[in-house]
């Protein structure tokens, strides 16, 4: 019966997934900015340059004008890798590339434009600066790399993203071991118990009188598989007016997007008691058969969301 229920809730948010954009459906904004400058060779601002930014992985262009004062600036992008092209007359063009956005992060993307025609081209190889100059956010974060390499037990209940923020800097716990998200208390900092928000994909994921935390919800109430996720982000201290609901830290995920191409995957953890040691000192392997598996499949990036299953529930024999 429960799992007949599961298979029509993963339907019923798959239709309103298709049917509704990502960015339709969000009420907070946790993505990323990329701004700058655009002067020529003594400094002087060049206001109605034109600068393309380009998502890597789908080849999502977007494009704005220079500013009078010689400004540009590209809000709410997704996380992911991007690469930007600026033209103007009389000079020639600007390309730079491996330029990172996480969760809310502004980079900053000075250009400078050489003399020249406009058909020969610069290319600028060098990343983005990782310093903030825009505000006083204090965050850490975990990207999509480390999501995918490191591991997370199976361990009599689905396996959570969430996990990984208590191996982030200030981040302390107590209780039940690292994999039990529901029992353990964690603090971050060293503010109160119960004093952080979940977002997930611009969401707050509180769930109102029931007062839980934010490890609560993203690690039992609503598990995130670390397959499903792009990248998380913990902020401590000077957040935005917009994450008002908390006076700890707000845990930010984001959900993969999509490529320029139709994918999946599926995967399985597996706990066997074929398979374990004897623990020490007792006669026998307790029985332990646990199993984790799930599938995802993503459309085209842009304004076309991703369709995921999420991790089904693991079966323990008692």
């Amino acid at each position: 019966m429960r799992r007949a229920q599961r298979v029509w809730i993963f339907l019923l948010l798959a239709f309103v997934s298709l049917i509704f954009p990502p960015g339709a459906l969000r009420a907070q904004s946790a993505n990323g900015t990329i701004s700058g400058i655009v002067t020529d060779p003594s400094n002087a601002v060049i206001p109605g340059a034109e600068v393309t930014l380009t998502r890597v992985i789908s080849g999502t262009e977007v494009k704005t004008t220079v500013s009078s004062n010689g400004l540009y600036s590209f809000p709410d992008l997704s996380v992911g890798d991007y690469q930007i092209r600026c033209t103007a007359k009389g000079f020639t063009t600007y390309v730079q590339i491996g330029i990172t956005v996480q969760l809310n992060q502004t980079v900053q993307v000075p250009i400078q434009l050489k003399l020249g025609s406009t058909t020969e081209t610069v290319n600028v190889a060098a990343d983005a600066s990782p310093l903030n100059f825009e505000n006083a956010v204090v965050k850490e974060g975990i990207p999509n790399l480390q999501l995918e390499q490191l591991p997370i037990i199976v361990e009599g209940g689905q396996r959570s993203a969430a996990n990984f923020v208590k191996i982030l800097p200030g981040v302390s716990t107590e209780g039940t071991p690292l994999t039990n998200v529901t029992n353990t208390i964690t603090t971050f900092n060293g503010n109160q118990n119960m004093s952080e928000e979940a977002v997930l994909d611009g969401v707050s994921m509180m769930e109102g009188l029931l007062s839980q935390t934010g490890m609560v919800a993203l690690g039992s109430d609503f598990p995130i598989s670390p397959e499903a996720v792009g990248e998380i982000s913990v902020l401590t201290s000077n957040y935005d007016p917009q994450y008002g609901a908390t006076t700890g830290a707000v845990i930010v995920a984001s959900t993969k997007a999509g490529t320029d191409n139709y994918h999946g995957g599926a995967y399985e953890f597996n706990r066997n008691t074929d398979f374990n040691a004897r623990p020490f000192g007792v006669s026998s392997r307790p029985e332990d058969i646990e199993n984790d598996g799930g599938a995802r499949f993503g459309v085209c990036d842009g304004l076309v969301a991703t369709v995921q299953i999420y991790d089904l529930q693991p079966r323990s024999a008692e």
